[in-house]
């Protein structure tokens, strides 16, 4: 802000130096310059210090404009929501940063023009001196801003990597939570006669006894999964079972207390789970061997 005073400053000061010019001419010379009117040099040199001073006065405001969106960006919170409010912002810094290019250009031209008509008249050299002075404060600040953008940039550049690396592991935590509640939800289930689930190497008979006698039916070590049907245990407590047919045993390590079958007249009847939780806490593979009615 000091340094916009001081250009302001010295701004005064080259108006006052261009009066001045004029005022410590001697009465005669006044009265000869109005009846001839300003020499072609002079007015040519008003024209060009005039050009200058509009050029500089519109850098001026594209520095304030770029100062002002630089500020925004410095305090932009580092979040992944802040991401497009920041290109939004380097955008338009982009977009004043060429204006004042292009006013700077313009400035540079007018100087070399101006020098030169200061070389034919060296009562020019003490406003072209001016001139310069506040060119230079100007330019001292754009470098300034220039430092600034690129380390704001780099830093930006720094948090969106910290910000791509916290999303990916975010991502990461959220898809094995997902999937862990998935495999936590997931059971899977068979319902057959004992000849369709002895040929598909679900079941096997353990502990058969002389003569057949004392075995019992517990899941084969061989057993496929592409046999069972997958469902979701809290969604699905309902499990479609067929019709005129009754539960000869559960094979699997499941009350039968909680199962309730819900027989329709359409003929689609079903396998009710009473309590969802408390059934599948001991086993999530559900293996039931009917009979026909």
């Amino acid at each position: 802000m000091k340094k916009y005073i001081l250009i302001y400053y010295l701004f005064v000061i080259l108006l006052i130096i261009s009066c001045d010019n004029n005022d410590n001419l001697p009465i005669s010379e006044h009265t000869e310059k109005n009846s001839t009117s300003i020499s072609k040099n002079e007015n040519n040199f008003q024209k060009i210090q005039d050009s200058i001073l509009s050029n500089y006065s519109q850098a001026i405001r594209l520095i304030n404009q770029i100062d002002g969106e630089l500020n925004k960006l410095s305090n932009v919170p580092s979040i992944s929501e802040s991401q497009n409010y920041e290109q939004d912002i380097l955008k338009k810094i982009d977009y004043f940063s060429f204006q004042l290019k292009s006013a700077n250009s313009e400035i540079n031209k007018l100087q070399l023009k101006i020098k030169s008509l200061g070389k034919e008249n060296k009562e020019y050299l003490a406003r072209i001196k001016t001139l310069e002075i506040i060119i230079e404060e100007k330019d001292k600040i754009i470098n300034n801003q220039k430092e600034r953008i690129s380390y704001l940039e780099n830093e930006l550049q720094i948090t969106k990597s910290e910000r791509d690396l916290a999303n990916i592991e975010k991502a990461n935590i959220e898809k094995f939570a997902s999937e862990t509640e998935i495999k936590k939800n997931t059971a899977y289930f068979i319902i057959g006669n004992e000849k369709t689930l002895k040929s598909q190497n679900i079941i096997k008979m353990e502990g058969k006894g002389f003569l057949g006698i004392g075995g019992k039916y517990v899941l084969s070590p061989e057993a496929e999964l592409k046999y069972f049907t997958k469902i979701d245990i809290v969604k699905d407590t309902l499990l479609p079972f067929p019709s005129n047919s009754i539960i000869e045993e559960i094979i699997s390590t499941h009350s039968r207390k909680l199962l309730e079958i819900q027989n329709s007249q359409s003929g689609n009847n079903f396998l009710r789970i009473i309590n969802p939780e408390t059934f599948w806490r001991t086993d999530k593979l559900l293996i039931i061997m009917i009979e026909e009615k």
